[in-house]
């Protein structure tokens, strides 16, 4: 059997552009998926273990979205580990470097413990 993207992803980092926009069946298999970190291929009939790091974007609300219900909460807080400003890049003021150093405390130590 074929491999699935997140399978391909073990031992690395899976980007997922959009979580927003991600329906609520959708939202409850990835919450498992990153609770449980295995994974069952289409058609396949054993849970293969996975080990990998997400990084989620969105241009939504998605603490709105948890409120009026259309995002898990339980998700959300998985995701929200080293939540980014919404301002962009692009500007010189420090902003990368900054958001940088948050991201690697996060991930590497001295920052919320991953879970």
């Amino acid at each position: 059997m074929k491999k699935g993207k997140l399978e391909e992803a073990d031992k690395s980092t899976l980007f997922l552009d959009e979580i927003g926009e991600l329906a609520l069946p959708l939202q409850a298999k990835l919450l498992r998926v990153l609770q449980e970190r295995e994974v069952e291929r289409v058609g396949g009939t054993r849970a293969i273990r996975i080990d990998i790091r997400v990084v989620a974007a969105t241009n939504r609300d998605l603490a709105g979205r948890v409120k009026d219900g259309s995002f898990r909460g339980d998700l959300f807080h998985r995701l929200n580990v080293a939540p980014q400003p919404e301002r962009g890049y692009s500007s010189s003021d420090g902003v990368l470097p900054c958001t940088v150093r948050r991201t690697r405390q996060a991930f590497v130590g001295g920052g919320p413990a991953l879970p």
